[in-house]
């Protein structure tokens, strides 16, 4: 039997007739009379199928804070998961106690998102409902349990390592552009000294991995992410190299699931090459007069030594899958993949930019 409401009778009992739910929603918010009562009656009547109507009426009028909304927080639940609204969702998760589900959604939204403060604050969520989630009850003793709790941390300590170093890029640039001898207003002529003061040895000697430098720049100053072979790119090329940069761009290249696997292989490539071409090996192989505790003490202040070490402390994978031998660690990517990569250059571009890994072959010979 259909509710009465005014002349809107048949219209109601056409809806009911043909479990055409939306219209239903829209007839009982249309009328304005008794509308909790209505809705009352219906979700009682026809449950999920006219739930999830009102839910989606609700999400398109941004009410979702409406009390009838939480009334069966299962169905809201299910609704929301069904229809992927992980940006939403989470809330929802932590209203019911789910934290590790929240936990979960949050850090894929961080994942996907593309400015960096915003990520850095839904990681600071993450982290706080996946530590909220763990209970008294849980088997912390168990190897599989505790095999999977420190995976899931270590997922979200990643993400903040990343965040770390767009931080700390963003504080060196624009310290570089309010320098009491630089004041450059102009985006343009920002990156223009910033190249000139951070990576002053590429502008000279490698152009075109100057300009590769260049375009990521406004992404840094700006808080924006930069896909992980650009923010390698930065600090691989930059004059001056944190003593962590090595081992965190190895990192970065094997934490993004995203990248193929032949450009992964080439990043991991470039990595090492530019380890391997950051020391002094004329000077670090001149041993003479020197004690083999001196000798030791010189390796291991070497880019390769470090980030040997700290890599091989922290990733639970294979040697073999990161580790790339200066032999092996040769620009090798056709022209076709470069072109894949870097499809805003031209070919007089393109070409300079082959001249440049060519360089970086060169000085690995040595």
């Amino acid at each position: 039997m259909s509710v009465s409401i005014g002349r809107g009778d048949r219209a109601f009992s056409l809806s009911e007739s043909y479990e055409d739910y939306k219209t239903l929603v829209d007839l009982i918010m249309e009328s304005g009379e008794n509308i909790d009562d209505h809705i009352k009656i219906f979700m009682d009547k026809y449950q999920e199928k006219f739930a999830f109507k009102l839910y989606e009426w609700y999400l398109d009028e941004d009410l979702l804070s409406h009390p009838h909304v939480s009334e069966h927080k299962e169905w809201l639940r299910t609704f929301l998961n069904e229809r992927n609204l992980g940006g939403i969702s989470w809330m929802h998760d932590i209203y019911m106690d789910n934290y590790n589900d929240a936990s979960i959604k949050l850090r894929l939204l961080a994942q996907n998102e593309k400015r960096v403060r915003k990520r850095k604050t839904f990681l600071s969520i993450s982290k706080l409902t996946f530590l909220a989630g763990l209970s008294d009850e849980m088997d912390t003793q168990n190897e599989d349990v505790q095999c999977n709790l420190e995976g899931k941390y270590n997922l979200i300590e990643n993400g903040f390592e990343l965040i770390d170093a767009y931080s700390v890029l963003q504080d060196q640039f624009v310290e570089i552009i309010t320098s009491e001898d630089q004041t450059a207003v102009d985006e343009h002529k920002q990156v223009d000294v910033i190249v000139e003061k951070a990576a002053k040895n590429i502008k000279q000697y490698r152009p075109m991995h100057a300009k590769v430098f260049a375009q990521c720049v406004p992404y840094i100053l700006n808080g924006e992410m930069l896909p992980t072979e650009g923010l390698i790119e930065v600090l691989t090329l930059k004059d001056k190299k944190e003593k962590d940069d090595f081992p965190f761009t190895l990192q970065f290249a094997l934490n993004d699931d995203k990248l193929p696997d032949d450009r992964r292989r080439a990043i991991l490539q470039t990595i090492w090459r530019r380890i391997y071409i950051t020391d002094r090996w004329d000077c670090i192989s001149n041993t003479n007069d020197m004690s083999d505790e001196d000798v030791n003490e010189q390796i291991k202040g070497t880019a390769v030594y470090h980030t040997l070490d700290i890599v091989s402390q922290t990733a639970d994978i294979p040697l073999v899958q990161w580790f790339c031998p200066p032999t092996e660690a040769f620009f090798a990517s056709t022209e076709e993949q470069l072109r894949r990569r870097f499809h805003e250059f031209n070919e007089e571009e393109l070409a300079g930019l082959i001249e440049d890994y060519k360089k970086e072959n060169t000085a690995l010979e040595k």
